[in-house]
């Protein structure tokens, strides 16, 4: 059935003009239609599917992956416009890999890392850590490891179902981690391993993010079973960054897509306006329209916000979603004839304070047949480069290059740029972040389901948020949530507790002794059938 849009509904934002929606039926009604074709909808698409649910998944892209985009230079060689690094603690993800036929390989590790502060030039050997061995004092040195085990000890006592809950949690969301780190009275050279975690890590300056939500993300760099550390999120030897994907990650979306059925999966379809209707849901996209029962949102929360509800979401959601921003990232890659570094002993890594590059990668080729150089422009970095020609990033990146790799560096053969803040349904990277007061005030609304709406996206999850085992955790969460409530709508003897007015995610965790050691996604999913099934009493 095709949707009559009303102009007052199209009148969403004030800087966003909508094209003329589409009027056909783009696909038969569906138990589940899923908004976003990256890691997390492909993921809840695949398991709901293998339920027996119908589904479609709509994607405003032209493409599958989200923020997983591979692309490939003149002579076939690919490489990594989007998410690149899988870790081995990262099991989800392997799984995936493995179970698509995509082949994981290490990331390249052989050499000296280079270290660039102030301009100035220095090696050390990176054996497990951004930190490694680095040529400081010892009076640093000693600085960076007492303030990572206290980070490691805050982030192990942060319940990832409830961050906001911790005796803690307004003091710690208060203040930014900047402004945390600034207590701890550091060296310049120690607060700079600090300050470009932060930049690598979250795609913001360490006085943008709340200390909460660091927290968060160390104690969350971790699986089921695991436990999460700062060494974990800076690893590029036994942590989050020591393996890429063989041919590129977004091989791994393309199979699942594939799998799922071109039928099931339409591209090109960025969604406008979604109406609650008696049955379900009717979803309008450029290409049509389509009908479903339940809907799940897999993308940024600041994306969402773009799309039309009717009704409205509640208050606190569109609140989190409004104050939630992206990341700011861009990636340089850059290919040469050879990859020259090794010969100088060098692995290709480079972390600096200094230009336009904040670390690089050496993103060769298995075989070795070409060089391939990738740098990371984060936060205020990646800012500066906005409204400039990619001319002029390759002339800013090649300096840095240099200073860094040496003169061999200005000799580029083939250029690829991508700014991820100027993808139009993505808007920056890799994730969404919390700034002070946003997750203390409106975090219990990021995955809490509306009516029939749930919520998936590497945001809501609860392991290795802003990586691709994030995404996909989420997708198989909000599948059993989905699933869950589905039956329970058709009477198949899946019925959330009984309604009480004491049910919180506290009462629920309290039942178990030792949070780490327990399936997070049956309890989201028991915490979310209760608030589904108490908007249903209302």
């Amino acid at each position: 059935m095709a949707i009559k849009v009303l102009p007052s509904l199209l009148l969403a934002s004030s800087y966003y003009t909508f094209p003329t929606l589409a009027t056909g039926t783009i696909h038969p009604h569906v138990d589940v239609a899923i908004i976003g074709a990256g890691f997390s909808g492909l993921t809840a698409a695949k398991e709901l599917q293998a339920a027996n649910k119908s589904i479609v998944v709509l994607e405003a892209y032209d493409r599958v992956g989200g923020r997983v985009f591979d692309d490939k230079f003149p002579d076939g060689t690919v490489t990594y416009r989007g998410a690149q690094f899988v870790g081995a603690a990262q099991t989800n993800m392997v799984a995936m890999a493995k179970e698509m036929g995509v082949e994981l390989i290490p990331t390249y590790n052989n050499g000296s890392t280079v270290l660039f502060i102030n301009n100035t030039r220095s090696k050390f050997s990176s054996d497990s850590s951004v930190t490694g061995d680095l040529p400081v004092d010892a009076a640093s040195l000693t600085q960076v490891a007492t303030t990572e085990m206290l980070l490691n000890d805050l982030a192990s006592e942060i319940n990832p179902v409830a961050p906001w809950d911790h005796s803690r949690a307004n003091e710690w969301d208060s203040q930014t981690f900047a402004s945390w780190l600034d207590t701890k009275n550091l060296s310049s050279t120690a607060r700079f391993v600090f300050d470009i975690a932060a930049s690598t890590g979250f795609c913001e300056e360490s006085g943008e993010v709340s200390f909460l939500s660091t927290l968060l993300s160390i104690g969350t760099s971790r699986n089921e079973t695991g436990s999460g550390s700062f060494n974990q999120i800076t690893s590029s030897v036994d942590g989050a960054e020591s393996m890429i994907c063989k041919g590129g990650c977004q091989s791994i979306a393309i199979k699942i897509s594939e799998l799922l059925g071109s039928e099931h999966v339409k591209l090109n379809a960025p969604v406008r306006i979604v109406r609650k209707t008696e049955h379900g849901y009717e979803i309008s996209t450029d290409a049509g329209s389509v009908t479903s029962k339940k809907i799940v949102v897999a993308m940024p929360p600041v994306m969402s916000s773009r799309i039309q509800w009717v009704p409205p979401m509640p208050a606190g959601r569109d609140q989190i979603s409004q104050r939630m921003p992206m990341g700011s990232v861009a990636k340089a890659i850059a290919k040469y004839k050879t990859p020259f570094w090794r010969a100088d002993g060098l692995n290709g890594q480079a972390f600096s304070n200094t230009g336009l590059v904040v670390s690089t990668y050496d993103v060769s080729p298995e075989d070795g047949s070409s060089g391939v150089l990738l740098a990371f422009m984060h936060a205020d970095r990646a800012r500066k480069i906005d409204g400039k020609s990619h001319k002029d990033i390759q002339a800013m990146v090649t300096k840095d290059f240099v200073n860094i790799f040496g003169p061999k560096a200005s000799a580029a053969t083939d250029w690829i740029i991508q700014q991820w803040d100027q993808e139009e349904y993505t808007r920056g990277g890799y994730n969404s972040n919390f700034p002070p007061g946003t997750l203390t005030k409106y975090g219990p609304y990021i995955a809490t389901p509306f009516q029939g709406i749930h919520f998936a996206g590497v945001e809501t999850s609860l392991f290795w948020r802003g990586y691709m085992d994030g995404a996909i955790s989420a997708g198989k969460r909000v599948a059993a949530e989905v699933f869950g409530s589905l039956n329970y709508i058709l009477g198949k003897g899946v019925a959330p507790p009984r309604r009480t007015e004491h049910v919180t995610v506290e009462t629920i965790t309290s039942q178990v002794t030792g949070f780490r050691n327990v399936d997070w996604s049956w309890k989201i999913l028991m915490y979310n059938m209760v608030v589904y099934h108490q908007q249903r009493e209302q």
